[in-house]
């Protein structure tokens, strides 16, 4: 084997292992993943169709969409908070769409990066709107 051939293969080697750990790598002030966000379009999403067994089309930075058997698709993003894996569910598809649910996810990704829980920010949210509904102080 000629000294030519070594050196590429070990540059091919390199170059792999590089972009292999630069897309696991972590943003410490979002605690996501920086790399392969955006990777599903509406026409994927559309036609996704359901299996024996429920199954996930990610999206990146957390984001997927869960496909159920019975045909159901669930916007959901998977985070932590605080040492603890969370889920947050972004709404049920195609009533949330998928520009809608990256603009959830991103919201929440806000969130996060200023120390707050996006899971009990909708809680609250959700229990004001009940409060404001009811016209009362009593829920």
């Amino acid at each position: 084997m000629s000294v030519v051939f070594i050196i590429d293969i070990v540059s091919q080697v390199f170059c792999w292992y590089f972009r292999w750990y630069q897309s696991t790598t972590i943003k410490k002030d979002t605690n996501m993943a920086t790399t392969n966000s955006n990777k599903l379009t509406d026409t994927s999403v559309k036609s996704s169709k359901p299996k024996e067994s429920p199954y996930k089309l990610s999206d990146g930075g957390g984001m997927y969409l869960l496909v159920k058997p019975n045909g159901g698709k669930y916007w959901h993003l998977a985070y932590r908070f605080n040492d603890k894996q969370k889920l947050l569910a972004l709404g049920v598809y195609p009533e949330v769409s998928l520009k809608e649910a990256r603009l959830k996810r991103d919201e929440a990704r806000k969130q996060l990066k200023d120390g707050k829980d996006p899971s009990e920010a909708k809680k609250e949210e959700k229990r004001l709107s009940v409060l404001q509904a009811n016209g009362s102080g009593i829920v």
